[in-house]
């Protein structure tokens, strides 16, 4: 099935995620662009917005 899925993804001109070499900061946007489209923060950002409060 992965290689099926990954020769398809080839076809149409994409790159497969087990083949992207993406920099620290594209993998981080990634991240931080999961919860936003959730609506959320990721926790780390929560804990420090909490940290923050306190002092």
């Amino acid at each position: 099935m992965g290689k099926e899925r990954d020769e398809l993804i080839r076809r149409y001109g994409g790159v497969p995620i087990s083949e992207e070499q993406p920099s620290d900061a594209e993998l981080m946007r990634r991240y931080i662009e999961s919860y936003s489209r959730r609506g959320r923060l990721p926790p780390e950002v929560e804990a420090l917005r909490r940290d923050m409060g306190k002092t």
